[in-house]
C-alpha cells in the first residue's frame, strides 16, 4: 500500500484491482483494473504525483498518475 494526495493507494489481493481509498471518509474511490491483479508492491513517489505498482504475476511494472489515474505499462527489462 501507498499514500499519495490524500488517497490510500492498495492492491487487492486475488483480484485484478488496485484500489483507490480515500482518507478523510474511508470511501473506495476508484478500482483501477490492472494486468496482473492487486498482488505485488506498491509505493509512491516523493512528492505524491505518481503511485508504482510492480505486479507479482505480469513481467511489468505500471506508473500511475494519482490525480488521473491514467497509468503507463513499462515492461521488466529484458522482455
Amino acid at each position: 500500500m501507498a499514500i499519495a494526495d490524500g488517497k490510500l493507494f492498495l492492491g487487492q489481493i486475488f483480484s485484478e484491482f488496485l484500489l483507490v481509498i480515500d482518507l478523510y471518509t474511508h470511501a473506495v474511490i476508484k478500482r483501477l483494473a490492472l494486468p496482473g491483479g492487486g498482488e505485488g508492491q506498491v509505493t509512491a513517489s516523493s512528492d505524491g504525483r505518481q503511485i508504482y505498482f510492480s505486479s507479482n504475476r505480469v513481467d511489468q511494472f505500471f506508473i500511475i498518475d494519482s490525480a488521473t489515474y491514467e497509468f503507463e505499462v513499462i515492461p521488466y527489462p529484458g522482455n
